[in-house]
């Protein structure tokens, strides 16, 4: 089952290490008795990349290469009930930095 609050910590860390590692990296989470949130954007050598977990355990993502402009990928409603944050997580990372799969999987094993 999804739980928002074990997800924002998991990502908060994300996006502190990402930080660390030199990246534009912001991370805003809104709770409100109606509304559940969180946004990481970063920013790349090669993509501007957005992510948004809801209350409700669905997940957006859009990422675009940074000098044209075009989608990489555009994802909606997609549900992390049945899937851990980490495995959307995971996907999100490895388009908004292709060929660091090495960089990848030392941030999630954090």
């Amino acid at each position: 089952m999804f739980e928002f609050e074990s997800c924002a910590r998991w990502l908060e860390g994300i996006a502190s290490c990402l930080r660390q590692d030199g990246f534009d990296c912001d991370m805003r989470t809104i709770r409100t008795a109606d509304l559940q949130k969180l946004e990481i954007r970063l920013i790349t050598t090669g993509a501007l990349a957005s992510l948004t977990v809801w209350g409700n355990g669905a997940c957006d993502w859009d990422v675009m290469h940074k000098t044209t402009g075009q989608f990489v990928e555009h994802a909606w409603g997609l549900k992390l009930n049945g899937q851990p944050i980490e495995h959307a997580f995971a996907r999100f990372l490895s388009l908004a930095l292709p060929n660091s799969l090495a960089q990848i999987s030392r941030l999630l094993s954090n």
